[in-house]
C-alpha cells in the first residue's frame, strides 16, 4: 500500500447493537450449554445404574452433573455479555420453555410426556440458575 491511499478503518455498529447481539450470543451459548448438561446428566446417570455406588452418591451426582452444566452456562454468558449476562440467564430461561412446550406438544399423542408444570419449573430453574452463576462470575472476577 502506498502512502497517498487511504486505509479503510472498520466502523463499529453503535452500543446497543453490539449489547443485544452480545446477549442473543451469550443467551444461545447459555441455553447449548444447558441442554449439553442436561443431556450428560442423563447418561452419566444411565452408567450409573451398572455401577455399584452408594445411594446417596448414585442420586447425587446427576444432579452435581447439571448443576456444574448451569455454572458453565452461567461462566460463558458472564464472558460473552458482560454486564448483560443475567439477561442471557432469562433468554436461556425462554428457550428451555420453547423447546419445552414443543415437546410435550408433541409427546401428548402417546400419552407419558412431559407435563406442562414441570416445562414451566425448568425454565425458571434454570433462568435463574444461568442469571445467579452468572452474577456470581461477575462479582468474584471483579475481586
Amino acid at each position: 500500500m502506498t502512502a497517498d491511499t487511504p486505509v479503510d478503518t472498520p466502523v463499529r455498529p453503535p452500543r446497543r447493537i453490539r449489547t443485544v447481539s452480545a446477549v442473543l450470543t451469550g443467551t444461545a451459548a447459555a441455553f447449548g450449554l444447558t441442554i449439553s448438561g442436561g443431556l450428560l446428566a442423563v447418561v452419566f446417570a444411565g452408567v450409573e445404574q451398572w455401577a455399584n455406588l452408594p445411594a446417596w452418591l448414585d442420586d447425587a451426582s446427576p444432579y452435581a452433573v447439571l448443576l456444574a452444566g448451569l455454572a458453565l452456562a452461567g461462566r460463558v454468558a458472564a464472558d460473552v455479555a458482560g454486564r448483560y449476562a443475567a439477561w442471557c440467564g432469562l433468554g436461556a430461561g425462554l428457550l428451555v420453555l420453547a423447546a419445552g412446550a414443543a415437546v410435550s406438544r408433541s409427546s401428548e399423542a402417546h400419552g407419558d410426556g412431559l407435563e406442562m408444570p414441570t416445562v414451566y419449573v425448568s425454565a425458571v430453574v434454570v433462568a435463574l440458575a444461568v442469571a445467579a452463576f452468572a452474577l456470581l462470575s461477575r462479582r468474584l472476577r471483579r475481586e
